[in-house]
């Protein structure tokens, strides 16, 4: 998720606007974690607080960017469907950068492997069989409509 935070250095420390923070993650994790952040009375937090209280985090000093990285335990657990029919059972939640897809009329992929086995047996001399030492797999499939060949 991008979001724009207000940063300052002091003392050679990185310090991140509470309020900003909390605006863009507080509804994303855990009570716990929520509480641990921004129940206080400090308007500020610094990187390396949020490293202690297990939250990965950097600044890139060359692109003037700041990398937070939550991990999974901290953020609550949710349902994803794919399946449409299924859709009210379980809460639908917006991802971040997620685009809706249609289906086209027509999609075909393939996919293509190789690979390559020698065997060497100590017990007579070293020959390649050339024919075969690369084999190579296609498997190709294609979707007409609402039907897949």
């Amino acid at each position: 998720m991008l979001q724009i935070f207000n940063v300052f250095f002091e003392n050679e420390e990185l310090f991140i606007d509470l309020a900003e923070l909390e605006a863009s993650v507080g509804d994303a994790v855990i009570p716990r974690v929520y509480s641990a952040l921004f129940d206080t009375e400090n308007e500020n937090i610094s990187l390396q607080t949020l490293i202690d209280l297990g939250i990965d985090g950097y600044y890139d000093y060359q692109k003037f960017e700041l990398y937070i990285y939550f991990p999974t335990w901290m953020l609550p657990r949710r349902v994803l469907s794919i399946n449409r029919t299924g859709l009210t059972r379980y809460s639908m939640y917006q991802m971040s950068g997620t685009t809706t897809l249609t289906r086209p009329w027509f999609s075909m992929h393939s996919n293509l492997s190789m690979y390559s086995t020698v065997s060497w047996d100590t017990t007579s001399p070293f020959t390649i069989n050339w024919p075969s030492i690369f084999t190579l797999q296609s498997q190709t499939s294609f979707n007409l409509f609402d039907v897949a060949f």
